[in-house]
């Protein structure tokens, strides 16, 4: 055993995965491995912005620097100053908690999930078509007068690698149905939002129930990126004035789990984001 105090800062989460709303438990706090005592520490756990504090008695949170901390006075030899917080899983950011004790730092993380499925049939049964990056989650621009969002946000994602050879299939066209889980307001359209802020309905979009299904080809009207083998394709559900009104949600889940279902394979897909 060393003759003098080791301390090592460590972070865990009570479960790998979570979906928006859930409440999880993030236990963490300074050891000391070494052999004497370690005299006062002081700790602060970093936050990122998809998790917010509910339960952490004993513990000081500041708001504007997303900080917990809190002071051990001093841990024995082989001692330990674990707390255990209770955290809210939010719509949005990293679900990442950092701990640093001292000079001591560990890091913890969990995957936000959600439940949608997505499928996504290439024409092309042996399609090579992937998601390049991570799909991009952002508030949706103002809509054009006469058009209200049905949900707050635009999710853009780019498709790569899909077959350029004319001789063969290229423009590869795929039909992406979504399953929103929840009723679609009567009204609701589907919008391509372009780089310039135009908003167009995709008027071959069918909108069910509680999904929607509508078809990209490479290249063509609806995909934003002219290169062969790459598409870009950022949509939004809205409705014109003259529909019924409903309120916006804050994360359009059914456009994460678009996103998802693209990412690696073509298919179905659950959404599993950092």
């Amino acid at each position: 055993m060393a003759p003098s105090a080791i301390v090592q800062a460590g972070a865990q989460f009570s479960v790998p995965e979570a979906e928006a709303g859930d409440a999880v438990t993030l236990t963490a706090g300074p050891v000391n491995i070494g052999g004497a005592a370690s005299g006062l520490i002081a700790n602060s756990i970093t936050l990122a912005a998809g998790l917010s504090p509910t339960g952490y008695a004993g513990l000081q949170w500041n708001s504007t620097t997303r900080v917990l901390s809190w002071e051990t006075p001093s841990l024995a030899s082989r001692g330990s100053d674990l707390k255990t917080i209770t955290l809210q899983v939010a719509d949005a950011g990293a679900l990442t908690a950092t701990l640093t004790s001292n000079e001591a730092s560990g890091a913890a993380s969990i995957v936000r999930t959600f439940p949608e499925e997505v499928t996504i049939t290439p024409e092309n049964p042996d399609s090579s078509c992937k998601v390049s990056g991570q799909p991009v989650v952002a508030a949706a621009p103002t809509p054009p007068e006469g058009v209200t969002l049905a949900f707050a946000n635009t999710v853009g994602f780019t498709v790569i690698d899909c077959d350029r050879n004319p001789n063969s299939t290229y423009p590869e066209t795929l039909v992406v149905t979504i399953d929103v889980e929840q009723d679609i307001p009567e009204g609701t359209e589907l919008y391509k939002v372009t780089d310039a802020g135009d908003w167009n309905v995709i008027e071959d979009a069918v909108i069910g129930v509680q999904s929607v299904t509508y078809s990209i080809t490479d290249d063509g009207d609806l995909d934003l990126d002219k290169t062969p083998g790459t598409l870009r394709d950022p949509v939004a559900l809205a409705y014109p004035a003259s529909k019924r009104p409903i309120v916006p949600v804050p994360l359009p889940i059914w456009l994460l789990g678009l996103a998802a279902g693209l990412i690696g394979w073509l298919g179905v897909r659950r959404l599993k984001m950092t």
